[in-house]
């Protein structure tokens, strides 16, 4: 059984949350995998990477430093290099670099899994 505080759940999600008083704006937010309770939540224009940080220095502060991440495979979270290496490379052992937030939360120890598109 997952426990709490282990893994955590990120996404973004831009609307119109202010209706018509103001811009569109993005909500970031990290949930708890195995109890569903938001951790973490902050407005930015667009989706960007200070929306993300800043989420997880509300995990990081009020709860527990993560095991593991999940989130989409957005270039905020992975390399769009990736994709290019060809296979005689990554058998080589190379690797595409880190973005800054993948630095991050390896520098913290965060295990990060990227989520797979429903099909």
């Amino acid at each position: 059984m997952p426990q709490e505080g282990l893994f955590s759940q990120l996404d973004a999600s831009p609307f119109a949350w202010l209706e018509d008083r103001g811009p569109e704006l993005t909500l970031h937010g990290a949930v708890d995998d195995a109890t569903s309770k938001i951790q973490g939540l902050y407005f930015t224009l667009n989706e960007s990477l200070e929306g993300y940080f800043r989420v997880l220095l509300q995990v990081v502060q009020n709860f527990v430093v993560p095991r593991s991440l999940y989130s989409d495979r957005h270039t905020i979270f992975f390399s769009p290099k990736k994709d290019e290496l060809s296979i005689e490379e990554e058998l080589a052992g190379q690797t595409a670099p880190l973005t800054q937030f993948g630095g991050a939360i390896s520098e913290l120890g965060i295990n990060h899994i990227p989520a797979r598109p429903p099909g």
